[in-house]
C-alpha cells in the first residue's frame, strides 16, 4: 500500500489552503453564504433511499392536482434553457451547459 511522505502530505495540504484563500479573495459574503447553506443541506439526514421519503394523504394529492394540470395544459411549464436564463438574469448564476 503506497503511504504518501510527510512532505508530500504537507505540499498537498499547503496547496489546498493557498487554493481556498485565492478562493476566497474573489467571492462575495453573499455567495459563501449560499455556499453554507448548500453545504448544510447536503450533510443534512435526509432519506438516502427512495422508499424513505413518505407522503401524507394531502401531499400525495397535491401532486396529483398538479400532474393532471401539467397534463391538461392548464399549467405553464418552463424549457431548460427558460429556466437556465432566469437564473442566469435573476441570480447571475452560470450553468454549466
Amino acid at each position: 500500500m503506497y503511504m504518501p511522505s510527510n512532505n508530500a502530505i504537507m505540499d498537498i495540504t499547503a496547496r489546498k489552503y493557498k487554493f481556498i484563500e485565492e478562493f476566497m479573495k474573489i467571492i462575495s459574503p453573499e455567495k459563501i453564504e449560499k455556499l453554507e447553506l448548500l453545504e448544510d443541506v447536503l450533510h443534512s439526514d435526509l432519506p438516502t433511499q427512495e422508499d424513505e421519503y413518505i407522503l401524507t394523504q394531502e401531499q400525495k394529492a397535491e401532486l396529483d392536482r398538479r400532474e393532471a394540470r401539467h397534463l391538461s395544459g392548464e399549467s405553464k411549464s418552463h424549457s431548460w434553457d427558460e429556466v437556465k436564463q432566469r437564473l442566469i438574469l435573476n441570480h447571475g448564476l452560470q450553468t454549466g451547459n
